[in-house]
């Protein structure tokens, strides 16, 4: 087994064991311990060595353990094979379809009519048309967006450098990148799904990369994601030579005693395995990651190394393994998502298979028809006798019969026969739309529009009718975003300390130093939002509406036209800005900040002007409106207040009146004048004083007793 190390320590500054003695990979010619557990000879490994330095453990376990290995990963390989075998059928019914392959037929006769309409490969090719200029743009790929402050500008250097050196690299130092995004992006529609595995090639020294087809990559239909499930695997093939070759240079452990072949077999390819599984080496009860090449047929396993990084594993505070997190090599990129949640995505071939069973059918029949009533074919009469069965006939055959009858007219009968059915070719026309439809390949996207249309109507159906590409489109962007960041951590983790590459015969250098970016995004060039030469452009037009902004780069405005309309070698249009040009720009701002300013005094003392105007105009519409009411209101108010002064008036009267009678009769009393409460009356008026005759006896009302003001007979004064 491969136990951990006890001494070993996890925090130490290079990641590598702490004692002596296991600095070299030459592990063989090491003195091993021997143990007794199921994985034959001992050896006291850490993990993160095993990862650092790229150990290849076949070389270190004994043929037992291997055996054991490698029987386990051949058997899940067969059973997650063997869930999938639907999938499989599917994938290759569709396969079948699109490449055109045909299968005799017999009915309803033999060599009838057999098309294939090409709906799936007009809708991939129409995709891939589409995808693959959208994805690579000229020498731009790759882009680095940083996060966080740069005052001084250096991050920004450093990732413009970084990007520079990595579009070089897909473009020009990996040749293979591009080939294959070609392949990928018109295999995808079909297939649903696809993969991409991104590793080191340590004889270039520089990242690979290989596509692999959703069949080549064996995983549980139920997996979530290629860093969680427990084991998955890719088939490919090796020639008997390529083996021994690998075996010779050291990559692979010489098991060439269990593969042997005849010589007939030497030039057939071999089935090879290469496995990402888990097993407990180090017998700790955690299953690490590990790769493993097997030979299919011998189950010999010829080479184990790690499936992790360094940095994956993590260590509790005691040194126990907590968790070691699987680097994953592949990168899976998805057409539509498996409508059943399953892992593997669905493709063109899925969605349109019964559309496109469905259009051969009915057009085979219909060219049948057209055959048969053609050809035509009948009865030829011989005599009276004709033997019992079933007829079939072939276009253009006549049948001998014995017939009885006088003229050859008599015995010549022609079989009755049917033209084409119109319901047939209606339903055609259906169903080829309904294709077009799911596949987005109507005719304005294809280049076909109506005739007098006006522009604004044929954009908007060409953007309604790319709704389900940009969808598809933008699964495509960020698969591939994935894959330039795993492209970027291979660069950071194995790039030599500088190197120099050449752009435009200019020849600039990166420092592998560069690529420790902290706070970065390593995304493509592609915008995923436009995927068509007329929305870069419509873009474009709208840029150029600022063109002469102060306020904006002209500079990068103009650039980015130019980008849009795709036009070669921009730079040296567009030379750099110099010192005396940069003063210029300068200067530029400060007017074009100043001038804002004035407009905006201006444009405040308007408004202020606008304003009291406006106030003003509400003022006397006011006013305008209120006169009438006040002269309403002024006369009833006018009608009032006299009304209220001749009630003043009168009660001044009063008061006058009344205080003139009390001033009499303090005098001496006053007769009161009839009809103002008199003796004549038999009434007083209210608060008089009564009226005393000369002999000094008061007055006897009528029916009452004597009052007066003065004293009665008794010398008392009576009430008043």
């Amino acid at each position: 087994m491969i136990q951990p190390l006890e001494e070993f320590d996890p925090m130490s500054p290079d990641g590598s064991p702490a004692h002596e003695g296991m600095e070299s990979p030459e592990l063989e010619n090491q003195e091993q311990a021997q143990g007794d557990d199921d994985y034959g000879d001992a050896q006291v490994l850490p993990l993160e060595m095993i990862a650092m330095q790229g150990i290849d453990l076949a070389m270190v376990l004994d043929d037992e353990a291997l055996g054991k290995i490698a029987n386990q990963c051949v058997e899940t390989f067969e059973r997650d094979k063997a869930d999938r075998a639907e999938w499989e059928g599917e994938y290759d019914a569709v396969m079948a379809m699109v490449s055109g392959e045909r299968t005799p037929k017999s009915f309803p006769w033999p060599g009838a009519a057999n098309v294939k309409y090409p709906l799936i490969m007009t809708a991939a090719l129409q995709f891939g048309a589409r995808a693959y200029p959208a994805i690579v743009r000229g020498r731009d790929v790759v882009k680095i967006a940083l996060n966080g402050d740069d005052p001084d500008g250096q991050k920004r250097a450093r990732a413009d450098r970084v990007a520079a050196h990595m579009n070089w690299q897909l473009l020009e130092e990996m040749p293979e990148w591009e080939e294959e995004t070609d392949k990928l992006v018109h295999m995808l529609p079909v297939t649903g799904c696809m993969f991409r595995q991104v590793i080191w090639d340590a004889t270039y020294s520089r990242p690979k990369t290989s596509l692999v087809s959703a069949k080549d990559l064996v995983v549980s239909q139920s997996a979530k994601d290629l860093e969680t499930v427990p084991c998955f695997a890719k088939t490919f093939d090796l020639f008997p030579h390529e083996i021994i070759e690998r075996v010779r240079a050291g990559l692979y452990k010489d098991q060439l005693d269990k593969i042997k072949w005849t010589d007939e077999e030497k030039t057939k390819a071999e089935d090879m395995l290469e496995c990402h599984c888990r097993y407990d080496l180090d017998e700790d009860g955690y299953d690490e990651p590990y790769i493993a090449i097997i030979h299919k047929e011998s189950r010999s396993l010829l080479s184990l190394k790690a499936g992790f990084w360094p940095k994956g594993v993590e260590r509790g505070p005691d040194g126990k393994v907590m968790r070691v997190r699987r680097h994953v090599e592949f990168i899976k990129y998805g057409f539509v998502p498996d409508f059943r949640g399953r892992f593997l995505d669905v493709g063109f071939g899925h969605l349109l298979g019964e559309h496109n069973k469905i259009i051969n059918t009915t057009i085979n029949q219909l060219f049948d028809a057209a055959t048969d009533q053609n050809a035509g074919g009948g009865f030829i009469g011989n005599g009276t006798s004709m033997k019992g069965g079933a007829l079939e006939f072939q276009p253009g055959e006549w049948k001998m019969i014995n017939a009885p009858g006088g003229s050859l007219r008599e015995n010549i009968v022609p079989r009755p026969t049917s033209q084409p059915s119109p319901v047939l070719f209606e339903l055609l026309g259906i169903m080829v739309e309904a294709g077009k439809e799911v596949a987005s390949i109507r005719d304005a996207l294809t280049g076909e529009a109506k005739a007098n249309q006006p522009a604004t109507t044929t954009l908007a159906i060409i953007e309604q009718g790319l709704q389900v590409f940009s969808s598809i489109y933008k699964r495509i962007y960020r698969a591939l975003g994935k894959e330039l960041g795993l492209i970027f951590e291979l660069n950071s983790a194995y790039l030599p300390d500088q190197q120099y590459f050449t752009v435009l015969d200019n020849q600039q250098a990166i420092a592998k130093q560069d690529y420790d970016l902290e706070g970065r995004d390593v995304r493509p060039v592609a915008d995923p939002s436009v995927t068509t030469s007329a929305q870069r452009l419509a873009k474009a037009q709208f840029l150029g509406s600022f063109v002469g902004d102060p306020l904006l780069d002209q500079r990068e405005i103009r650039r980015r036209m130019l980008e849009a309309a795709e036009i070669e070698d921009i730079e040296k249009l567009l030379p750099q800005p110099g010192p005396q040009d940069q003063m210029q720009m300068a200067m530029q701002m400060e007017g074009a900040h100043a001038e804002i300013e004035e407009k905006k005094q201006s444009a405040f003392q308007k408004n202020a002007d606008a304003n009291k105007k406006i106030a003003e105009t509400e003022k006397i519409r006011m006013e305008t409106a209120i006169r009438p009411i006040e002269a309403a209101a002024g006369v009833d108010a006018q009608d009032k207040q006299q009304d209220l002064n001749a009630r003043k008036q009168d009660g001044a009267d009063r008061k006058q009146e009344s205080d003139e009678r009390l001033r009499e009769r303090e005098m001496g009393g006053m007769a009161i004048p009839p009809g103002n409460g008199g003796p004549q009356d038999g009434l007083q008026a209210p608060g008089a004083i009564p009226q005393i005759p000369m002999g000094g006896q008061p007055v006897q009302p009528p029916g009452g007793p004597a009052v007066g003001g003065l004293p009665g007979p008794q010398g008392q004064i009576p009430s008043v």
